[in-house]
């Protein structure tokens, strides 16, 4: 006899899109309807195949999104595969109810053969919305738990998510517990690893326990607790306990003989950390006795105010982590230990923090941050190597973000620009009538410029008409009106070419120095 449940079946033979929910065949997501309904196999597998707006969905209910996975005894313990889809529209207002998320609560299927996988998603929260809990709440798991009897049991993954949105533990007293941008609490499991994801927004709660960028607090029996190739832009704030712009608390007893607990390769970007207990730029409180933790090159945003005060003693291996300034956060270089070939990006648009190459880019950000915290100067540095012309610049100090600078380049007569070098790369297809202009300014810039009488771009000048070739071998001739005829000749006046168009084609022309007759004034130009 086979039993079979009704729900899962109804399920794989309409609801979704493909699939027959194990980890090499997974149930296709391909609304929110489908979404809905990963909650009647918590066991399964789960893909999505379209971004899904919860905005638009007709059975969105009055409170928001209902969490997956309720309690602690019906957790979800499947696996699910954003695919690199994003789920907007996410909102949640529950401050009735315990572990508030995309799964409220989560847990590995076994003790150690089996992890529970959840990566390459989006959570956009609306800006007028939040995802509001009595406690509990997080963007991608409210709680991470077990209901064996034995603990520690089950192993969890999160990878390749980010999430934007206000998060809040509302509740009163001692309700008000727990909040973090991707997992708000974590205890009683074999292992949990938060990697490659990040956070903006804000997060908050009010009690005293713990409030995080990343994960709100890891309590109890946890043999292992690793966050790595993480960071975080929100906003975190307790107004009742510890805070940490990374995670807010860590508590471990004796219980275990070694458990490995690390903080490693992360970024607290977060404009301020607030709480009436203890504060820190990567972790707010370890509990007293607890296992100590490794750290390992960590850094911070330099401005960042916690508890209203600037930071002095941060280091990579301590709880504040080293100091760099916003203008270092925007290099890829600051990342120790981050995959920019296969896992990051940067920069995106005026976006000077990374972004994650799984996801879509169009929902990720792309504009400078408007809070005052990040504001840094960027330099544009010009020279000329060698002689044959003049380099300059419209500004070479400006403030970072949706700016533009125009260089401009002066051959001396009978030269052109041959090389234009833009922090290492040769940008000279990108000249235009001897100008370069630099768009979406977020870093410094050094621009070196090479004249000389090779294939490249030159003009010459006289009383307002200008003649110069591009890389595509095209004359270009400025200053002359439409109706009137330019006549090319060699260098022994023999005729070679008329033309009424300001752009010619010359690449059948022998390399040498030509003359243009227009409105009876000549200018010279070589090839």
């Amino acid at each position: 006899v086979t039993l079979v449940n009704p729900l899962v079946a109804n399920a794989a033979n309409g609801t979704f899109g493909g699939g027959d929910g194990t980890v090499d065949n997974p149930y296709l997501i391909e609304d929110a309807a489908d979404l809905n309904a990963v909650r009647s196999d918590l066991t399964a597998s789960y893909k999505m195949v379209n971004d899904i707006d919860l905005s638009t969905w007709a059975n969105m209910p009055v409170a928001g999104w209902e969490p997956i996975g309720a309690a602690a005894n019906t957790s979800f313990v499947g696996n699910f595969d954003g695919n690199g889809k994003t789920i907007s529209g996410f909102w949640s207002d529950r401050s009735g109810l315990v572990g508030v998320a995309l799964f409220g609560f989560a847990t590995g299927a076994d003790k150690e053969t089996t992890t529970t996988t959840i990566k390459n998603l989006s959570i956009i929260v609306p800006d007028d919305k939040s995802i509001k809990a009595k406690n509990r709440a997080a963007g991608i798991v409210g709680a991470i738990t077990n209901s064996s009897g034995t603990a520690p049991y089950g192993k969890v993954l999160i990878e390749g998510c980010y999430v934007k949105g206000t998060i809040t533990a509302a509740g009163s007293g001692s309700d008000g517990q727990y909040a973090g941008g991707i997992v708000s609490y974590c205890t009683g499991v074999t292992s949990l690893i938060i990697k490659d994801c990040y956070v903006a927004g804000s997060a908050s709660s009010k009690t005293n326990h713990g409030c995080g960028g990343i994960l709100g607090a890891a309590n109890g029996v946890c043999p292992e607790l690793k966050i790595v190739n993480c960071y975080a832009t929100n906003t975190v704030s307790n107004s009742a306990g510890p805070a940490g712009g990374i995670v807010g608390m860590i508590t471990y007893g004796s219980a275990l003989p070694s458990p490995v607990v690390e903080i490693a390769n992360t970024i607290a970007a977060n404009p301020s950390v607030s709480a009436s207990g203890q504060g820190g730029r990567i972790l707010g409180e370890l509990k007293s006795g607890a296992t100590p933790i490794t750290y390992t090159t960590n850094a911070a945003l330099t401005t960042m105010l916690v508890k209203g005060n600037v930071i002095e003693d941060g280091l990579a291996d301590n709880k504040n982590g080293l100091d760099k300034t916003a203008k270092e956060l925007a290099v890829a270089s600051t990342y120790t230990g981050w995959d920019f070939e296969n896992t990051w990006n940067m920069p995106n648009g005026t976006y000077p923090f990374p972004v994650l190459k799984n996801l879509s880019i169009t929902a990720q950000p792309s504009a400078f941050p408007s809070d005052a915290v990040y504001a840094y100067t960027v330099d544009v540095t010009t020279s000329v190597s060698g002689t044959g012309g003049a380099i300059s610049a419209s500004e070479t100090a400006l403030p970072a973000g949706n700016n533009a600078v125009t260089i401009t380049f002066t051959p001396e007569q009978g030269m052109k620009l041959t090389s234009l070098m833009v922090n290492g790369e040769n940008k000279i297809a990108d000249v235009v009538t001897n100008q370069y202009t630099l768009t979406n300014i977020i870093k410094d810039y050094t621009v070196v410029a090479t004249f000389g009488t090779g294939t490249g771009t030159t003009e010459t000048t006289l009383t307002g008409i200008t003649a110069y070739v591009n890389q595509e071998e095209q004359l270009i001739i400025d200053g002359k009106s439409a109706s009137s005829s330019a006549y090319i000749l060699d260098c022994a006046g023999r005729l070679v070419a008329v033309t009424k168009s300001a752009q010619f084609d010359i690449s059948s022309f022998a390399a040498g120095i030509y003359l243009v007759k227009v409105e009876g004034k000549v200018v010279k130009f070589i090839k």
